[in-house]
């Protein structure tokens, strides 16, 4: 389980940098997020190789998963890049140097053996343990077992493709039975499915802890998923076909939040590539719009594993900046994050604007954003805090929305987005004194 070298060629880098890269650009960013899944499981794995049972127990099934990743690569690879995998090795790895025993859960190695197994369609057979009374299986499901306490031992085999749980006969893992909660699948796009995308209310690490609780989704609420994701893969499709093409590679998983209010909320996080914390999407363009701003996210943070593009913080320096989409201050990390989303925002309103679909709210739109995500990347240039590598990608950046400035809009559009600009600038003042 060595993870090959990887080289990002300068002609997608400086696609990435203008807020595309399509396809191409996202599985290179991809194939590096799955080299460092494996090596933080292999991580796990060693930092267990002395400590006694429970280092037999890691290396028995990390040997199981090595054997697996041999044999039925493609499997492996499904399952290993899994963003709960890598979240869940990294929070384990952390709680080992914490101190922190009820996060430490090499356990999850035989179940990531099982997983790749199931996925395969190849028979195993391993002990797991409990997790909190449950047991997850990364891209798979989840099952609840009253009374099972946590870290208690089960027998779990896979057969014909399906776990099985051994309660003195073998049991499958079906839905219904044994509180067991598969992952959702939908496919969306046109008839037959373009994008399979994973409705994750299950795995307690298909996100990191959020500021909006999780929640389990019912079947009418899936249907009602399943509508607005679907108009919003239409949407793409449609009038931004370079966009639907990265969404569709870079965001497989959405967890379910709950957001206050009528408000709506998403997230991403550089823990979990390829999964969005997402409430729930309220119609095909908003949520369109939703999904490109995380796409955006998801982009930077792959790209700022394999590169350095900011210089670490001074400790004399302040690292509080206003940024034209919060109400709070901003680290620069979260300014320079969010004017490269706010980046594909501004392109997505630009092209609902030139396809004659949007009208006027989508010029004023168009405006807002551009003329304050251009303030945001001149503003940060003037830092000093990117690398020499940060600094080209920031000043690409810049080009492309110096070359929109001129375009003209609609005068009430104009007008609109210089007043949300200088109401919002107001608000954070009063806020921020």
């Amino acid at each position: 389980m060595s993870p090959p070298p990887h080289v990002l060629p300068a002609g997608v880098f400086g696609a990435l940098a203008r807020g595309e890269g399509g396809a191409e650009g996202v599985r290179l960013l991809a194939a590096a997020e799955r080299s460092k899944h494996l090596l933080l499981v292999r991580s796990v794995a060693e930092s267990f190789r002395d400590d006694g049972q429970g280092g037999t127990r890691a290396a028995e099934a990390y040997a199981l998963l090595a054997d697996l990743c041999a044999a039925v690569p493609a499997a492996a690879e499904e399952v290993l890049s899994y963003p709960s995998v890598g979240l869940w090795a990294l929070t384990t790895l952390r709680a080992m140097r914490s101190g922190d025993h009820d996060r430490i859960r090499p356990e999850r190695l035989a179940a990531l053996a099982l997983t790749v197994a199931a996925r395969a369609g190849t028979d195993l057979a391993a002990t797991v343990r409990t997790e909190h009374g449950g047991l997850g299986f990364p891209s798979l499901g989840g099952l609840r077992l009253s009374g099972a306490g946590d870290r208690a031992p089960l027998k779990v085999r896979v057969r014909d493709g399906h776990l099985e749980l051994d309660e003195g006969r073998w049991v499958r893992l079906v839905p219904g039975h044994l509180g067991w909660r598969p992952v959702r699948r939908l496919r969306l796009g046109p008839p037959g499915g373009l994008w399979e995308i994973c409705l994750d209310d299950v795995d307690a690490y298909s996100f990191p802890p959020h500021p909006c609780p999780r929640f389990v989704l019912h079947p009418p609420e899936v249907q009602a998923w399943r509508r607005s994701l679907q108009e919003s893969a239409e949407v793409l499709s449609a009038r931004h076909p370079a966009a639907a093409e990265e969404v569709r590679e870079v965001v497989r998983v959405l967890t379910p939040v709950l957001a206050s209010g009528d408000s709506h909320a998403s997230a991403s996080a550089q823990a979990a590539f390829g999964s969005v914390a997402m409430s729930r999407p309220v119609g095909g363009t908003h949520t369109a719009v939703m999904l490109v701003h995380e796409a955006q996210h998801q982009k930077l943070n792959a790209l700022m594993t394999m590169f350095d593009l900011v210089r670490p913080l001074p400790d004399d320096q302040n690292d509080q900046y206003y940024a034209p989409w919060r109400s709070d201050p901003r680290p620069f990390i979260g300014l320079f994050h969010g004017a490269y989303a706010h980046l594909g925002v501004t392109s997505f309103w630009r092209a609902e604007w030139l396809h004659g679909t949007g009208g006027v709210p989508a010029a004023a739109l168009y405006a807002r954003w551009r003329d304050v995500t251009l303030e945001a990347v001149d503003r940060s240039l003037g830092t000093g805090r990117f690398t020499r590598l940060g600094r080209s990608f920031a000043e690409e950046m810049l080009r492309v929305l110096d070359g929109w400035r001129d375009e003209r809009v609609p005068a009430d559009a104009r007008e609109w987005a210089l007043r949300e600009a200088r109401r919002h600038r107001a608000h954070y003042a009063a806020r921020n004194r």
